[in-house]
């Protein structure tokens, strides 16, 4: 597997597929896949992943951002990880417990 990393503009952190901030990313209004600025990926996740058995076993907000992290050819991705931390949760996960990578959280904003 590669190592593709999230990075941020202005920041020395570097966030892997299995940290679990991963979740929280994709749980803000701010997230977007259109982000990835990467439409033939986006398109070959959303494939793999409307297969009904992925669906089964996805739990976590972050799942089909962890698989295009997982299958990508780019080392990096940058994306304004603060600027979308700072836009609501979406209200899903606002409303229901749900994972954040294996952990199990309730319900937040």
């Amino acid at each position: 597997m590669k190592n593709t990393v999230i990075v941020t503009p202005g920041r020395t952190r570097a966030i892997s597929r299995l940290n679990p901030l991963i979740d929280v990313i994709c749980e803000h209004a701010g997230w977007d896949a259109d982000l990835l600025n990467d439409p033939a990926g986006i398109r070959r996740i959303q494939e793999l992943t409307n297969d009904p058995a992925w669906c089964a076993d996805s739990l976590n907000a972050g799942d089909r951002l962890r698989e295009y992290l997982a299958r990508t050819d780019r080392e990096t991705v940058v994306l304004d990880v603060d600027g979308i931390l700072a836009t609501p949760v979406r209200d899903e996960y606002a409303c229901q417990s749900h994972y954040h990578g294996p952990e199990y959280v309730a319900a937040h904003r």
